[in-house]
């Protein structure tokens, strides 16, 4: 899985920009360090929220003695899949909020739910850094490196190196990702779109029903 350490990381983004490399994050951690672990971090969370191979789940859950439906600490985004209605007979929605997150009840603008009811929910995790493939890890880091690059040195020529290496860099990683998924029309990280193809849907002005 993991081959680069974070270190590794910042000292290609350092490289990047024309900086000297650092042999540790900390004792001879300067601003310009910082501030590529900082843009670093960022460009984790905004590449583990398209959902990889091993950060998108489904899981039931079971509101506990309060009330509510605590959800992992690490989680990035997700939504209700299972269908649920409230006293009305309106479709609930059940979205992520706060922080630690939780899973809100949007219709009903409420965090309480039934005691006697399983909801299942979809989740999109955020990974640590040693736990992402080394391919994405290189994605993620070219990213970091021509807006890292950008913003400190503001080189044209040195972004467009970068970015024809990060072209390279994100077709790998996509297909490695794409190869741990194995998803296909009927096989996904949720279940919406097996849902739809699984249904049957019957018209009574038709001879046969379309699902």
């Amino acid at each position: 899985m993991c081959y680069m350490t974070r270190l590794d990381a910042i000292n290609k983004m350092l490289i990047a920009s024309g900086e000297n490399i650092v042999s540790d994050l900390e004792n001879q951690s300067g601003v310009d360090t910082s501030i590529a672990e900082f843009m670093l971090d960022q460009k984790v969370i905004d590449y583990q929220m398209r959902g990889l191979a091993n950060n998108q789940l489904n899981r039931s859950y079971k509101s506990g003695a309060t009330g509510e439906i605590e959800l992992p600490l690490n989680t990035l985004s997700g939504w209700l899949t299972s269908s649920h209605t409230n006293k009305d007979g309106t479709q609930i929605r059940g979205v992520i909020k706060g922080n630690p997150p939780y899973l809100f009840n949007f219709t009903d603008n409420t965090s309480l739910w039934e005691s006697n009811c399983e909801y299942h929910v979809y989740l999109v995790l955020k990974l640590e850094w040693e736990d992402m493939d080394t391919s994405v890890q290189q994605a993620v880091i070219m990213q970091a490196a021509r807006e890292y690059q950008m913003m400190s040195q503001g080189d044209g020529d040195v972004d467009n190196y970068l970015a024809q290496l990060s072209l390279y860099y994100e077709a790998a990683a996509k297909g490695q990702d794409n190869s741990q998924k194995r998803y296909n029309i009927l096989n996904g990280p949720e279940n919406s779109i097996s849902n739809a193809v699984n249904r049957q849907i019957f018209n009574r002005n038709a001879r046969f029903p379309r699902g």
